[in-house]
């Protein structure tokens, strides 16, 4: 079962994307790393506490046609609430970790069954051409992958709600790209 979608690269280009499902052993196995990339490091850090509280006000966000109520999720007072009590001499650290343990291995294990414009980016000179200065697509093609994949295990629930808020935001951002008319 494959999956397509396409994102456009740092200079507004079109690329098409293949995925091929990992086998469960070693999806398991990067599913587990993410976690830890990112559960591990926040632990014990006042995110953490915060974290609780966002698939919630996500959900109550959620409009009867899908989309996110902006305003609703930045006035939840749970959200606010958490975001007053953050200390980020306690919670920079942590978050500072969870970024650093995303390493470039683990990047490329999600995409290792993806093709770009049908060309394999587990192949080093495939991946590096299609990534040079081009961070955003690479991140977002992580983030597709991982999504499709469902790398991202004990966080799907959230994810899927990001997933939803970030679908949303591109096509708000697409719609106020396109010429006015009137």
């Amino acid at each position: 079962m494959f999956h397509q979608f396409t994102l456009e690269d740092a200079d507004g280009n079109p690329h098409s994307y293949e995925v091929q499902p990992h086998a469960p052993t070693d999806g398991f196995r990067v599913c587990s790393r993410i976690a830890a990339a990112i559960i591990d490091p926040l632990a014990g850090t006042a995110l953490s506490a915060l974290v609780k509280t966002v698939p919630a006000a996500l959900k109550r966000a959620r409009q009867s046609d899908g989309s996110l109520n902006v305003d609703a999720i930045l006035d939840d007072p749970e959200i606010m609430d958490g975001l007053g009590s953050l200390d980020f001499s306690s919670t920079g650290p942590g978050l500072r970790r969870a970024v650093e343990s995303l390493d470039l291995d683990l990047v490329r294990d999600v995409l290792r069954f993806t093709t770009r414009d049908g060309k394999p980016l587990s192949a080093d000179l495939h991946f590096d051409t299609a990534y040079q200065r081009n961070y955003g697509e690479l991140m977002k093609a992580v983030w597709k992958v991982g999504a499709h994949n469902r790398f991202f295990g004990p966080l799907d629930g959230f994810g899927a709600l990001v997933r939803g808020a970030m679908a949303q935001a591109t096509r708000e951002q697409s719609s106020s790209k396109q010429p006015r008319t009137g």
